[in-house]
């Protein structure tokens, strides 16, 4: 008898710890991110509002700053809709199982993990405000550049020419 009642003890103990911990994944996972921002001519306030405070800022010798940016693309599989419908799923499969599912859901959250980026901008300031004239972005996982846009000879030209 003694036995059986730590066997519950401990069962029940694990899953109220596991209780609701995927939809709570599921939940903080960062959105889709908006890639249209990285774009020459981009306005340093703009691309600082959506990326966030850059990680490093080196001022270049030709007058140009170059922003490196660290952040975290949920892609489509963390839309809204997507995310909503894992949480729903999550919980129901929680009601079913009394919460033995958590073993299954918890990892499988982990696979919609979102892929990490780096972003070296280059701005220069034609006029009042710095604009973006160089954009590289990098794959954090594998070091790859995924985009490039802008070379070191490009400058924009002046509105008011």
């Amino acid at each position: 008898m003694h036995n059986l009642t730590l066997k519950v003890l401990v069962s029940g103990s694990v899953s109220l710890l596991l209780n609701g911990c995927a939809q709570y994944i599921a939940y903080h996972q960062p959105p889709p991110l908006d890639h249209s921002v990285l774009a020459l001519g981009a306005d340093r306030s703009h691309i600082n509002a959506v990326l966030g405070a850059p990680v490093d800022k080196e001022d270049n010798a030709d007058g140009t700053v170059t922003d490196t940016y660290k952040y975290a693309d949920g892609g489509a599989k963390n839309s809204a809709a997507s995310k909503t419908g894992r949480i729903l799923l999550y919980t129901a499969g929680d009601l079913f199982t009394a919460f033995l599912d958590q073993v299954i859901w918890m990892p499988l959250e982990l696979a919609f993990r979102p892929t990490e980026y780096t972003a070296d901008v280059t701005y220069e300031k034609p006029d009042h405000h710095w604009v973006a004239r160089e954009i590289r972005e990098t794959d954090v996982a594998d070091q790859k550049v995924v985009r490039e846009v802008g070379t070191p000879d490009r400058r924009l030209v002046r509105a008011a020419q």
